[in-house]
């Protein structure tokens, strides 16, 4: 995984699916629910031990979801176990706790995965001081480092054309936000609506960003017609430069999520 060489990458994603090249990295996109994916991040894992590469295995949440891949890299692989933990403080609180419920099933197999974790890496200091003393009733102090989610400067510069040329914004309210999360708050998005009509901002335009269901994007479209609001739903599979290049042009970015472990689209909109 190191001296400069391109790393092969496998990535759940059942909504994409495909090969790209990042930095140093050959991404593969499964294209395909849990149970596919996890069977060909068996494949992945047994085709790189055969060819005799070494490797670190970084996962994204510490779920239940990953524990194929994470049983598997222990035991044929050397390199380390990294979670990038993507924690909200109420996940980081019934973490910390739960070893005074019950333990159940999915309990042991989670500390079982906390055992076999190398390196934890939390988002805020806040919760970092709430799972310090440990989660899953193990101590993780030793292994816990904080590292704030980021924005990529580079493609910021290469988007806002070097920082040369000042932007012109357009009136446009941009929100990023997702379905079944009631944390994201998606239905705050129809009170978005009838407050852009009651403020009759006719010539403004609504920038819908995100995962949503066919049903829940007609009726945001019922909904601004009703109200004489423009709207665009961009969707989901965009990438980064994209993104930035939406919260480039937006004189408004609305964040509408009640609690977030560290709200990045809010800072990336904020660089602009």
């Amino acid at each position: 995984m190191s001296n400069g060489e391109l790393v092969d990458t496998l990535f759940y994603c059942k909504d994409k699916k495909g090969t790209i090249t990042f930095d140093k990295l050959n991404i593969e996109f499964t294209g395909c629910g849990w149970l596919a994916s996890n069977f060909k991040s068996i494949l992945f894992l047994l085709r790189n031990i055969i060819n005799g590469r070494g490797y670190d295995l970084l996962v994204f949440h510490l779920s239940i979801r990953n524990i194929i891949p994470i049983l598997i890299f222990k035991s044929i692989f050397k390199g380390k176990l990294i979670c990038k933990m993507d924690l909200n403080t109420e996940s980081a609180i019934k973490y910390a706790t739960c070893h005074l419920q019950s333990q159940t099933i999915k309990y042991k197999l989670m500390k079982m995965m906390v055992g076999l974790t190398d390196i934890f890496y939390i988002e805020t200091r806040r919760n970092y001081d709430i799972i310090k003393k440990g989660i899953f009733g193990l101590n993780i102090s030793e292994k816990l480092k904080i590292m704030p989610n980021g924005v990529d400067e580079n493609l910021v510069k290469v988007v806002s054309q070097n920082g040369g040329i000042t932007p012109r914004k357009e009136k446009i309210l941009t929100i990023i936000s997702r379905f079944n999360c009631e944390a994201k708050a998606p239905y705050r998005i129809f009170d978005v609506i009838e407050i852009m009509s009651e403020l009759n901002i006719s010539e403004w335009t609504l920038n819908i960003i995100g995962k949503f269901p066919e049903s829940f994007i007609t009726d945001l479209r019922k909904k601004a017609v009703c109200h004489n609001v423009n709207i665009v739903c961009e969707g989901y599979n965009l990438e980064l430069k994209d993104v930035y290049k939406h919260l480039y042009k937006s004189k408004v970015f609305l964040c509408l999520s009640i609690e977030e472990s560290y709200c990045i689209s809010l800072v990336e909109s904020a660089v602009f």
